[in-house]
């Protein structure tokens, strides 16, 4: 099942995959040559909460989802147990 991860590399990416390996594999994927220079430093952590996402992301699509579904209905979906 995939889940939501965000992605830092020179930019904040949030994209939809199985898991943090495959989120960050995809990332430096879509950034192609931007992200050439700094494979080492790409950190790939699920989004959990509301509060884990940038404000700017919220109300878009992550790649990688079909579902056309916001990052924010995809958070809530996912782990409807935290508290938003």
């Amino acid at each position: 099942m995939k889940k939501l991860y965000k992605v830092n590399l020179e930019y904040t990416i949030l994209l939809m995959a199985e898991n943090a390996a495959l989120a960050k594999s995809e990332a430096e994927s879509l950034v192609g040559e931007d992200g050439a220079n700094i494979a080492d430093m790409v950190i790939a952590r699920e989004v959990k909460t509301l509060d884990d996402i940038p404000m700017e992301w919220r109300d878009s699509l992550p790649f990688d989802d079909y579902d056309n579904e916001t990052c924010a209905e995809i958070v809530k979906k996912l782990h409807p147990e935290i508290l938003m």
